[in-house]
Parts: structure tokens; C-alpha cells; sequence
């Protein structure tokens, strides 16, 4: 007998609802017992990705996702529980086709008093980085809003339109997400003066917002998402105590933060960019002295080629903070300034992580000429890393190296961590190496 045996059926249901919807509905198979409990769960999410394939005919897509709506009735139809629902996400690419059960979903969700109401109706297919902004078809129904003992604290929106007005009335929301829609910059202003507790705001895709303009008084945001919007202005002004998670996905323009210390981790992706500018590294540098807090820092490969051409090309003129460096790069020769640059501006540094990505490249900005290919710069990007101390360095190959639908197994790139290192007066030190490969991670500690 296990010890799952003497637990009640509540408390197991209790415990499947921690559990992602996938893996709480493979407990099924455990045991005679334990084949209906997994339906009772409190965490729901309702994913058309789970039956609709990508790359396959119209007509075949369409009777996948008339079978992901007969999977989603019958649940509803056997749903007897009364439990609260932590979570309920619906995922449906065309929910006008079937509106009547898109509004049975959030009835359902909403009579449940549900705690995280997510609903994403953006199309597969829609790019992100194109220009095009998808109308959405379906709107946050009225019943919502109108619930007032749903004590809702996380609701995101995706391709699905609200009222502005009617929003402000779920003060208790903490977490905020809305992508593929039209959002003004008041609209974000007065959610975050209603709703005092909100800890964590993301924008995907969002358009019509004029700039980004954050500065409320006794701000409680700690995470903050900005993820290839459309501005009409690229002006983004934060001012943020409490912030501890910033991500910035899209173009360069001009950053005024104001943080405290309190910031533990920046991530900077500017990847959308198609050409350089000549103030860009400018920006960037004083981009990077507003966030000199961070513990944790993810740059992209459009920063290791621009960020050198600013007022300090060699490195920051005050130190960063960065304990852990993410470098999203290709190795390219262009590049290796920019690695220079950040290895230099971190002297606190703990952990390099090199993540290989396909390059874009643009030559026309081009300061390091001479010709060197992949394994020399990895090799001296090694070797200065380890001249700084560094504790643990992470080498990912994979996304430059390898197709993840190749089954062949494959070694990883070999390096000489033994040459040109310096000496250490206070004994052997041990360098902590990450090689990450194809379901393979190896860890290789050498003696310095």
C-alpha cells in the first residue's frame, strides 16, 4: 500500500490541482482510483494546441478543433464539483465560430469564483514581429465585470477586447496581461490607480499606445513586460520602487527609468530592429546605467554590435551590478566587441551564459575586421571570461548547431580551458563549465 492510498479524494484533488492540466490529466493511468479524479481538478486550462496540428489542410484543422469543442462540452457537462477554480484558460483561434461556448466557458469559470481567468484568442499563425495588428472578434462579457464576489486576481486577454471603463471595476487583480489589442496609455494609467495591488503587468503585441508613461504614486508593480508593442513614440518613462523583473522586446528609442535598487533582473531584446542608428549606442548605454541594479542581465546580439559605437566604447563609465550575464549571441566577429564590452562593465560577475542563436548581422557598422571564425571567438570569449573570475560558465550550442527534430546524437564543440589562464595565489580554483547539448547537460568542472 502507498501512502497515497490513505489520503482522501479531496486532498488528492487538492494536490492534481498544483499539477499543469497535461500532466494532472496523465495521473489517470495510475490506478483504478485514480481515473475520474483528475477531472475534479481546480486548475483548467482548455488549449486547442492540444488537438489542432499545425501544417495540416484547413478542412483537417477544422474538424481537430470541432473535436477540441466536443472535449470541452463534455467536461463542462460532467463538472459536478462546486470547488473555487484557481485557474480556468480557454485557447481558441476562431471563437466566433463557436461564441455560444466560449460564453458557457467564462460562465462556467466565473460561477466558480475563479481565481486566474485567462483567455487567448490570437491566431497561431499571426506573427509578432510584422506590422499588421489583428482586429479581435470577441469581447469580455458584461458577466465579468457585473460578478461582485468573483474575487478574480489575474486576468489575461489575448485578442479579446474589453471595456475600459467596466475594467476599472475588479480592483483586486494583482496580475495583468493583454496581447493582439488596442490599448491607450490612460487606459494602463487608471488600471494601475484603481487596482493598488497590482504586482505584475504584461504587454504582448498591444497597439495605439501614444508612449509608455509609468509614474503612479506607492507603485506596487514588481514585473513589468513590454513585448514588441507599437508606440507612436518610442518614449518609455518608469518610474517603479518595487520593480524586480523588467523585459523590453522591441525598438530602441529613449529609455527614462527610475529604479531602486531593488531590481534583481533586466531582460533587453531589440531584435526587431532592421538598421542601426547613429545615437543608438548612446541610448543603449544610458538604457543599461538605469538598470546597473540588476543581478541578472539578458542582452540580445543587436546590443553586442551597437552598444561599443556609444561615448564609452571599452565599457560602462560606472561599474554594472550584473552577477549573471546572458548573452544571446552568434559568435560573429561583429559581436565581439559587445561581449568585450559587458565582460568588462561587470566586475562582480559570478556566471556567464553564451545562449547561440542564427545571426543578423549588419555589416555596414562593422568594428572588428579581421576575419575569425566561430571556435577562436568562443575560445577567447572562455579565456576572458575565466581572467574575470568567473565562478560558473554555461555554453549553449544548441539553437546555432543543431535541428531539434534531428535524432542523431551529436558531441559538443571541445575548448582549451587550460591555456593563457592566470595563476591563482590562494590555491586551485574550481570553474564550474555548463556545456548544454541535445538531450545532453554536462557539467565539467576543471581545476584551475
Amino acid at each position: 500500500m502507498d501512502m497515497f492510498s490513505d489520503l482522501t479524494d479531496a486532498l488528492i484533488v487538492t494536490i492534481i490541482s498544483f499539477l499543469p492540466f497535461k500532466e494532472a490529466a496523465r495521473t489517470s493511468v495510475l490506478s483504478r482510483r485514480w481515473h475520474c479524479l483528475w477531472r475534479l481538478t481546480a486548475n483548467i486550462e482548455f488549449d486547442e494546441q492540444f488537438f489542432v496540428r499545425d501544417n495540416v489542410p484547413a478542412e483537417t484543422q477544422r474538424v481537430q478543433r470541432l473535436d477540441f469543442i466536443n472535449f470541452v462540452r463534455h467536461w463542462l457537462n460532467e463538472y459536478t464539483t462546486e470547488l473555487v477554480l484557481r485557474r480556468f484558460k480557454l485557447r481558441i483561434s476562431k471563437p466566433c465560430e463557436f461564441e455560444a461556448d466560449v460564453q458557457k466557458c467564462i460562465s462556467f469559470a466565473v460561477s466558480r469564483n475563479v481565481g486566474a481567468l485567462e483567455l487567448d484568442f490570437s491566431d497561431p499563425t499571426w506573427d509578432e514581429n510584422d506590422m499588421e495588428n489583428h482586429e479581435p472578434e470577441f469581447g469580455l462579457p458584461m458577466q465579468v465585470y457585473e460578478n461582485g464576489t468573483l474575487d478574480l486576481e489575474s486576468l489575461t486577454l489575448f485578442a479579446c477586447s474589453f471595456n475600459r471603463a467596466w475594467l476599472m471595476n475588479l480592483r483586486l487583480l494583482k496580475h495583468v496581461s493583454f496581447g493582439w489589442i488596442a490599448v491607450r496609455m490612460s487606459t494602463l494609467n487608471d488600471l494601475l490607480r484603481n487596482c493598488t495591488c497590482l504586482e505584475s503587468l504584461r504587454l504582448k503585441k498591444c497597439w495605439n499606445l501614444e508612449h509608455l508613461s509609468i509614474f503612479e504614486r506607492d507603485l506596487a508593480l514588481k514585473t513589468l513586460v513590454v513585448d514588441n508593442c507599437n508606440f507612436y513614440q518610442e518614449w518609455f518613462g518608469i518610474e517603479a520602487p518595487n520593480l524586480r523583473f523588467f523585459k523590453y522586446s522591441g525598438s530602441v528609442g529613449i529609455f527614462d527609468l527610475i529604479l531602486t535598487r531593488q531590481l534583481e533582473e533586466a531582460e533587453l531584446d531589440f531584435g526587431s530592429e532592421s538598421e542601426f542608428d547613429e545615437s543608438g549606442g548612446d541610448l543603449l548605454q544610458r538604457l543599461l546605467s538605469s538598470l546597473d541594479c540588476a543581478r541578472v542581465l539578458k542582452v540580445c546580439s543587436f546590443m553586442l554590435q551597437v552598444v561599443p559605437t556609444g561615448m564609452e566604447p571599452l565599457r560602462m563609465q560606472s561599474p554594472l551590478n550584473v552577477r549573471h550575464l546572458i548573452l544571446n549571441t552568434a559568435m560573429h566577429q561583429d559581436e565581439f566587441w559587445g561581449i568585450a564590452f559587458f565582460l568588462k562593465s561587470c566586475p562582480f560577475l559570478e556566471t556567464l551564459t553564451l545562449q547561440m542563436s542564427p545571426p543578423r548581422i549588419f555589416p555596414k557598422f562593422r568594428l572588428f575586421p579581421e576575419a575569425r571564425d566561430f571556435e577562436d571567438d568562443v575560445q577567447c570569449c572562455i579565456t576572458f571570461a575565466v581572467s574575470r573570475e568567473v565562478e560558473a560558465l554555461e555554453l549553449d550550442f544548441c539553437d546555432v548547431l543543431w535541428d531539434e527534430n534531428d535524432m542523431e546524437n551529436r558531441d559538443p564543440p571541445a575548448f582549451d580551458l587550460s591555456t593563457n589562464l592566470p595563476t591563482q595565489r590562494d590555491g586551485p580554483r574550481v570553474l564550474e563549465v555548463v556545456l548544454v547539448q541535445k538531450k545532453a547537460l554536462k557539467y565539467i568542472k576543471t581545476y584551475l
